[in-house]
């Protein structure tokens, strides 16, 4: 202890309103503690009011979990559309981005351009493609709840026992045709068409309708062995490296939670740090979360990544990164069907 502290403690001892006294050191102490770490904030030597959000609210740094797969296609999380407007707060151009900063003696928002986001997301369309129906692995929609099975076989033996009842050419010549199985019997003017995401590496059918016989079709063809051509227009999403690259190279991306109080108080953190950030919103089912960019060349900013990392943040950038590694040639054998006309 310092040489003050005894100074002070004896002379409070002799003293005969000391309790008073003592509730008066104590308010001294904590105020004494406040001025260090305002002063700790002021030259950036330490985010202290982030530390203590972090501390608080167990929830504040959530981890971004894999969806489970099912059959169904709309819970592929569709990272390809991560650029688009929606996913900012500016709702006049998706190449900015809702920032904060301190400058001119105030922490203050401003929209900062990011043509990262322009081309985030890729999309290959194949107009004329073939493949057999075992390639396609899951669908769009249907009048069962697609997100709880895990292959189509579960969802026909589950829910249209009666479709596969006979395994024959026959009941399954009766499956195909079935009218709403557009794919089928529309040629090139359904919308229906196969889509593919490429980190996700699996084949949909983007159907309207025609669900469950197309689930008995195939299952029966399958059992009989029998092969069963298919055509329509393919659309491949893909997320785009050298945009995630050049994203990842001016800021480490982080996952925070967006609900309140956790997004204003990391906002009040990062005022009273003076730290540069900004924030986007994620797609569904991580909605309920933001993403936010710590500037690499900024020093306070730096310092507030180095402390979330510790604290064990969802590395956001580095995840993304992961998925475009899974984007390398698939090697499914529909990819080997495609035609140049029907």
């Amino acid at each position: 202890m310092p040489l003050t502290f005894y100074v002070i403690n004896g002379l409070l001892l002799r003293n005969s309103n000391y309790a008073g006294m003592m509730m008066k050191w104590s308010d001294a102490l904590r105020l004494f503690k406040r001025v260090y770490e305002a002063i700790q904030e002021d030259l950036g030597y330490s985010p202290v009011k982030l530390l203590k959000v972090i501390k608080e609210y167990p929830d504040f740094l959530p981890q971004l979990a894999e969806v489970p797969r099912s059959i169904h296609e709309g819970h592929v999380v569709k990272w390809h559309e991560w650029g688009e407007r929606r996913y900012g707060l500016n709702i006049y151009s998706k190449s900015s981005m809702m920032c904060w900063c301190f400058r001119n003696g105030y922490y203050e928002s401003f929209h900062l351009a990011m043509p990262e986001f322009d081309s985030f997301g890729l999309c290959e369309e194949v107009p004329y493609w073939a493949c057999e129906i075992q390639d396609v692995v899951g669908l769009s929609s249907a009048k069962s709840e697609l997100h709880k099975f895990t292959s189509l076989d579960d969802l026909v033996e589950t829910n249209s026992s009666e479709m596969i009842n006979i395994i024959t050419e026959e009941q399954l010549q009766k499956n195909l045709a079935h009218n709403e199985i557009r794919i089928i019997h529309q040629g090139n003017r359904t919308t229906d068409h196969f889509s593919s995401y490429l980190w996700d590496k699996r084949i949909f059918l983007s159907n309207s309708g025609g669900g469950h016989h197309f689930a008995a079709a195939r299952y029966i063809a399958s059992r009989i062995k029998q092969k069963v051509p298919l055509k329509g227009k393919l659309m491949t999403y893909s997320i785009n490296p050298k945009s995630l690259d050049a994203l990842c190279e001016k800021f480490s991306i982080f996952v925070i939670s967006n609900g309140n109080p956790e997004s204003n108080l990391f906002n009040d953190a990062m005022r009273a740090f003076r730290a540069t950030y900004g924030w986007r919103s994620l797609p569904r089912p991580y909605d309920s979360y933001r993403a936010i960019f710590l500037p690499k060349d900024e020093p306070r900013s730096i310092l507030v990544a180095n402390v979330l990392l510790d604290a064990g943040v969802y590395d956001l950038g580095a995840y993304l990164a992961e998925l475009v590694n899974r984007q390398k040639p698939i090697g499914l054998n529909c990819f080997s069907y495609q035609t140049n006309q029907f």
